[in-house]
C-alpha cells in the first residue's frame, strides 16, 4: 500500500474525496485488480484453460480530516455551513464531527459514490466497509478507512416478437378437433 508524505500531498494541492467527504490528507490507497481463469479437467488428466475474466475492481482508501486544516474551503466548498451557522471562521467548526456524520449518512444510503484517489477516479463503486479510528495519534481529527466494490448495472432490453403458425389442411373436420380419442371421463347423456 503506498503511503504519501504530507509535503507531497499539500505541495500538489490535489483534492481527494469519497462522495461528499473531502480529505485533508490521503494517508494510503490501494487498487486491487484481479482476474479469474476458468479451467476444465479432461479425460486424459490434463487441464484446459480457455477464458480469463476481469473481476470487479475493489479499491481501499484511508484519509484524515482535521479540525485544523490548512485547506479551510474543503469541508465547506459552497459555503453552506457558513450560511447556516453565520460563522465565517470555519476553524470554530468541528470538521471531524461533520465528516463523521457525512460518512455515516453515505453508509446508510447504500448507493454509488465517487472516489477520487491519487491515481484514479472511481465513479461506479459502493462502500463495502468503513472503519473510523480515533486515538492519541489522530488528535483532533478523524482517520477513516474505506473499502469499495465496483458495481456494474445491466439494463434489461425487451423486444416485441410476433410469430405465426401455418398448419396444413385446416379445412378437414379431423384437423379442427384437438383430440378425437381422448378419455373424457364419465359422460352422461352423450353418445359417440
Amino acid at each position: 500500500m503506498p503511503t504519501y508524505g504530507a509535503a507531497l500531498i499539500y505541495k500538489n494541492q490535489r483534492i481527494f474525496s469519497v462522495g461528499v467527504v473531502f480529505f485533508d490528507l490521503l494517508l494510503s490507497e490501494s487498487h486491487n485488480f484481479s482476474n479469474t481463469v476458468t479451467t476444465y479437467n479432461v479425460e486424459s488428466g490434463g487441464i484446459i484453460s480457455d477464458n480469463i475474466k476481469n473481476e470487479l475492481e475493489s479499491p481501499t482508501v484511508s484519509g484524515l480530516i482535521s479540525n485544523f486544516s490548512i485547506r479551510e474551503n474543503i469541508i465547506d466548498p459552497e459555503g453552506v455551513i457558513s450560511q447556516q451557522t453565520g460563522l465565517s471562521d470555519l476553524t470554530r467548526i468541528d470538521r471531524a464531527q461533520i465528516a463523521f456524520e457525512k460518512i455515516h449518512a453515505m453508509w446508510k444510503l447504500r448507493t454509488f459514490v465517487s472516489v477520487l484517489t491519487f491515481y484514479k477516479l472511481y465513479t461506479s463503486v459502493v462502500i463495502t466497509n468503513i472503519s473510523i479510528n480515533n486515538d492519541a495519534d489522530s488528535g483532533q481529527g478523524l482517520v477513516a478507512n474505506f473499502s469499495f466494490q465496483e458495481i456494474k448495472i445491466v439494463k434489461l432490453k425487451t423486444l416485441d416478437v410476433s410469430a405465426s403458425v401455418n398448419l396444413k389442411d385446416m379445412k378437414g373436420s379431423q384437423n379442427k378437433q384437438s383430440a378425437l380419442n381422448l378419455d373424457l371421463g364419465k359422460q352422461v347423456g352423450v353418445t359417440r
